[in-house]
């Protein structure tokens, strides 16, 4: 969610001032991934929201002064009206139109075109690997990875030319097939023309929920974090941080450094954000509307009693619940 702003972030300023939403506009997706966190919604539940609701977000959140929009699903990109709401907000008044997707659509050259001339200036791509196997393993679809090459490399052209004033970044996740090798999905990327990285860490929900085969511990992780942090400062010289893992969880140096903090925990990058969803059960649909860093800290996370002393306990999120449901917190009772 608002996950990973651009290279050294030149919209600072913008930052300030600028209130940010994401607009969910259906569980539809063209991917049946491993970890897939709404795997356990029915077909009949996953259903796109018309235009015109989406529309009437827009409208109510730019009067409320929200002038950054991020359009999730889903995959948001195989939405039917998806270059018409784009083209809404941009008629509006928003400055950044956002786009989290899995790339796969943008393989097309005419719809990246599209979409993008439609007033689209940044999109975060999930990939989750630099291997084929991997990749189309993790979305159970064969083809997957190199439709996502293709589209990346589409984004690219478009980044080459300008169009992405908020950046084009890829939001890989941290997983059982990748952690190891973390330096190699930016080598890889790097040499196609990807320089922004966000590393989400997979919590364990649901497909995942209590799934060690696809989720890793944080214990696990941690000497692969830092093992990418050193070869970031030393080598890919990327924009590049982590999302999703508890302070006490990266390693010693980068909580003892600023410039390190700062530059690696993803959250301190993360604009505030609003989220719209609609629910749908037995054909009936509410909408719920929340903020996202809020529902992390009151519902979706937790913090142990050693997280009392700890000197970041007012600004760390804490730990995923379904984490501790699954791992335990003896590697924190030891902090």
């Amino acid at each position: 969610m608002a996950k990973g702003e651009g290279k050294g972030h030149n919209i600072l300023k913008d930052k300030i001032n600028m209130q940010h939403v994401e607009i969910n506009i259906g569980k539809i997706c063209n991917s049946k991934c491993l970890f897939c966190y709404d795997a356990t919604l029915a077909p009949k539940n996953k259903k796109w929201i018309s235009r015109e609701e989406v529309e009437k977000e827009l409208n109510y959140f730019f009067k409320k002064g929200f002038r950054s929009v991020d359009f999730v699903g889903g995959e948001p990109s195989i939405y039917p009206h998806i270059i018409e709401v784009i083209k809404k907000a941009k008629e509006l008044g928003y400055r950044r139109i956002v786009i989290a997707t899995n790339g796969k659509r943008f393989s097309d050259f005419s719809f990246a075109k599209k979409v993008i001339e439609a007033g689209l200036n940044r999109v975060t791509v999930s990939v989750h690997s630099s291997k084929k196997e991997v990749e189309d393993y993790l979305t159970t679809i064969p083809g997957s990875f190199e439709q996502k090459i293709k589209g990346i490399q589409n984004l690219i052209y478009f980044k080459n030319k300008n169009f992405f004033k908020y950046g084009l970044s890829l939001n890989p996740l941290i997983h059982r097939k990748n952690y190891q090798n973390l330096e190699n999905l930016v080598i890889y990327f790097k040499k196609l023309g990807i320089d922004n990285f966000r590393f989400n860490f997979l919590r364990p929900e649901g497909k995942a929920y209590k799934n060690k085969k696809i989720s890793v511990s944080f214990s696990e992780i941690k000497p692969y974090i830092l093992r990418l942090i050193n070869f970031n400062e030393r080598v890919a010289k990327v924009w590049l941080n982590f999302g999703g893992v508890p302070f006490c969880m990266y390693p010693k140096i980068v909580i003892k450094t600023s410039y390190l903090f700062r530059k690696y925990v993803g959250e301190l990058h993360d604009l505030p954000t609003e989220v719209v969803t609609f629910f749908i059960r037995n054909l009936a649909k509410t909408r719920q509307s929340f903020n996202w860093q809020e529902k992390k800290r009151n519902f979706l996370k937790t913090k142990l009693e050693c997280c009392e002393n700890c000197r970041f306990n007012g600004i760390c999120e804490g730990i995923w619940k379904s984490y501790l449901e699954t791992y335990g917190s003896g590697e924190f009772s030891k902090k």
